[in-house]
């Protein structure tokens, strides 16, 4: 991660931990980005991870066209109903044990988090005004508070 740090648009913002993911936050608590290692199924993957938010997976499902044009069409999009959470993932198969070529996993790592992060958070930001124009202050009496939770559902 050093190395590239000051080459890429991806704020790693924590120490490594010694566990098999990475969780990248990019701007809404709503969803993050998770790099992810698995060397039983050999392969490596970037993911948006999003937590319990079933209208932003299926305002993103709307655009899952342009969105595979932009990240590849190899993207698997999953709905996760035990955990009421939901996934679109994309892998790169691979020896991730294989120490000399962690480097070329890293960059590939790396490119695919920028190309999330930009294709995602055009997604949820665009989904945010949405829920503005939708739902305005004003039909919650100025009170943000329940505003916050009528739109977020929290």
């Amino acid at each position: 991660v050093n190395k590239l740090e000051s080459k890429t648009s991806v704020s790693y913002g924590r120490t490594p931990r010694p566990q098999h993911w990475y969780d990248i936050s990019f701007g809404t608590s709503k969803a993050n980005i998770s790099l992810t290692f698995n060397s039983k199924q050999n392969q490596v993957g970037c993911e948006l991870y999003i937590k319990n938010d079933e209208n932003i997976f299926n305002r993103i499902l709307k655009d899952e066209d342009a969105i595979k044009q932009e990240l590849g069409n190899d993207l698997l999009f999953m709905d996760l109903p035990e955990s009421a959470a939901f996934r679109i993932i994309k892998y790169y198969s691979c020896d991730p044990t294989n120490e000399t070529k962690w480097e070329d996993y890293f960059i590939w790592l790396n490119t695919q988090a920028e190309k999330f992060q930009k294709t995602f958070k055009k997604c949820i930001i665009n989904y945010q005004k949405y829920l503005f124009k939708a739902y305005p202050l004003e039909k919650f009496g100025n009170h943000e508070s329940n505003y916050i939770k009528a739109v977020y559902r929290v």
